[in-house]
């Protein structure tokens, strides 16, 4: 099932691509989160970077390049990313979690609480 949930805005997306409703940030995003899925990480990230570059409050790529740096064990560059994702966008939860599991990886363990 979680497979399915991931995969869901995948298609979704990809569907939109190829329907020509997505800007260039989007599908910079998209290329990104391929790349991700596929475990090329640095690939991902360098797309995720357009995405920033061309939208610079684009929550969710910032939220998968922090995903990516994790991934990679990059923990610092993690965290700077979750913690531009929560200063953009405070209510989106998923970037908490990520930056709580950063800095527990760094054994700043007083912060990620």
């Amino acid at each position: 099932m979680k497979r399915f949930l991931i995969l869901t805005p995948l298609i979704v997306t990809l569907a939109l691509v190829v329907a020509g409703c997505l800007n260039e940030a989007e599908e910079r995003y998209t290329a990104g989160f391929a790349h991700h899925e596929q475990g090329r990480l640095q690939d991902a990230i360098a797309e995720y970077d357009e995405a920033i570059r061309l939208d610079p409050r684009y929550v969710t790529a910032y939220f998968q390049k922090g995903t990516a740096y994790a991934e990679l064990g990059e923990l610092e560059r993690a965290t700077e990313d979750f913690g531009q994702g929560i200063r953009l966008s405070p209510e989106y939860a998923l970037a908490y979690t990520g930056q709580g599991d950063a800095l527990v990886g760094l054994g700043r363990l007083e912060e990620a609480i």
